[in-house]
C-alpha cells in the first residue's frame, strides 16, 4: 500500500539509511529517470571499485560500499523508490538550499550572488594526468555557499576602495591580487555582514568546479567543449573578460574554468593527494606557496581543467579569487 505522509511512510518503511536523506541518486550517479537497468548497470560498476575484497577490506571503502548497497536496495525496488522520492519531493530534508544576494555596497547595490553547494562525496583529482593530480581519491564535503561568479573588480572597490587591478574593467575578476590580499578584502566584508566568508579550500573548489552532486562529468567547468565555458589563452586576446559571457555549469557557477586563476584557502604541496584525509580537507600544514586553481587567460586548455592543479606565491594579473560561506 502506498503510503501518503511522513508518518505512515516511516511505519511502512523504517529504513533508518532512508531517515538520513542521503542523495542516493548521487551515491550511484544515476539520474533521477534513470531506468531499473540503468540503475544496476552503475551499482554493478561501483561494487566492483569499492568492494572491500578489492580494497584489502579497507575501512573507507568499506563504508562506501556499504552506502552503494544502500542506495541500489532503495532505487532498484520501485515501491521503495516511489517512497524515497516522495520524501525527496516533500522536503523533509532539513539542508537549506536556498541562494542569496548580499550587497556589498554603501548607497549603492553592488550585489554579491552566493550560490548553495549541497555537500556530498566525489572523486578528486586525475588517475591519467600529471603525478601532483594523483592518485584519485574519495573526498567528502559538507554544505557551502560559493560566489557565482570570481570578484570583480566593482566589489572590490566597493569593499576596499582602490583597484589594485593590472586589467581595469569594473565587472571584470579584480586581479593582480596576492593571498594576503584576499584576506584584507574577506576580514572586511565579514566584519560588515557579520559572516564568516573565507576562501574555498581546495577540495571545495573543485567539488564545486565538477558540479558538486549534479555533476556530468565534464572536463571543464560545465562542459566538455572549453570554447563554450572558459577564456583561455586561444579565445582571450590575452586579457580577462567581464564575469558571466560564458556558459554556467551545472549548479549555475560561472568562469571557474579560465579568465582568471582564483586563489584557494589551502598551501601547496604536490604530494598531498597521496595522504590528505577523506573528509574536509583542507591541505598541508605548511608550506611556501598557495594552491591556484581553474587556469587562466593566458593559459593552456590543461591548466583550465576542473582537475588542474597549481600554485603561486605572488601577485600577478592573471590571479585572482571567488570567497564561500561555510552552512
Amino acid at each position: 500500500m502506498f503510503c501518503n505522509d511522513l508518518h505512515h511512510f516511516i511505519q511502512c518503511y523504517p529504513f533508518k539509511y532512508i531517515l538520513t536523506m542521503k542523495n542516493y541518486y548521487y551515491i550511484l550517479g544515476v539520474e533521477r529517470n534513470a531506468t531499473s537497468e540503468e540503475i544496476k548497470k552503475a551499482y554493478l560498476k561501483l561494487v566492483l571499485k569499492f568492494h572491500p575484497d578489492n580494497n584489502h577490506n579497507d575501512e573507507f571503502f568499506t563504508k562506501h560500499f556499504k552506502e552503494v548497497d544502500e542506495a541500489f536496495e532503495v532505487l532498484f525496488d520501485k515501491e521503495k523508490k516511489k517512497q524515497y522520492d516522495l520524501l525527496m519531493n516533500n522536503g523533509q530534508s532539513t539542508q537549506p538550499t536556498i541562494n542569496f544576494t548580499e550587497n556589498l555596497g554603501i548607497g549603492i547595490t553592488i550585489p554579491l550572488d552566493m550560490i548553495f553547494v549541497k555537500g556530498g562525496i566525489f572523486m578528486m583529482g586525475c588517475a591519467d594526468s600529471f603525478e601532483m593530480q594523483r592518485p584519485k581519491h574519495l573526498v567528502t564535503l559538507d554544505s557551502f555557499w560559493i560566489g557565482k561568479y570570481p570578484i570583480t573588480q566593482a566589489q572590490w572597490k566597493a569593499v576596499m576602495g582602490n583597484n589594485p587591478s593590472h586589467f581595469e574593467e569594473d565587472n571584470s575578476p579584480v586581479n593582480q591580487v596576492s593571498w594576503d590580499d584576499t584576506q584584507s578584502f574577506i576580514k572586511k566584508i565579514n566584519r560588515k555582514t557579520k559572516k564568516k566568508y573565507r576562501l574555498l579550500t581546495e577540495a571545495e573548489w573543485e567539488y564545486a568546479a565538477r558540479g558538486g552532486n549534479k555533476s556530468k562529468g565534464y572536463e571543464y567547468s560545465g562542459s566538455n567543449d572549453i570554447y563554450e565555458v572558459a577564456w583561455y589563452d586561444r579565445n582571450s586576446l590575452r586579457e580577462p573578460k567581464i564575469v558571466g559571457q560564458k556558459k554556467a555549469n551545472e549548479l549555475g557557477i560561472f568562469d571557474m574554468s579560465g579568465n582568471v586563476n582564483e586563489w584557494c584557502n589551502d598551501l601547496f604541496d604536490r604530494n598531498y593527494y597521496k595522504n590528505s584525509p577523506s573528509k574536509n580537507p583542507k591541505g598541508p600544514e605548511s608550506g611556501s606557496h598557495d594552491v591556484v586553481r581553474g587556469g587562466s587567460y593566458r593559459q593552456e586548455s590543461h591548466n583550465c581543467s576542473v582537475h588542474s592543479r597549481n600554485c603561486c606565491s605572488s601577485s600577478e594579473s592573471s590571479t585572482g579569487f571567488r570567497i564561500c560561506l561555510p552552512e
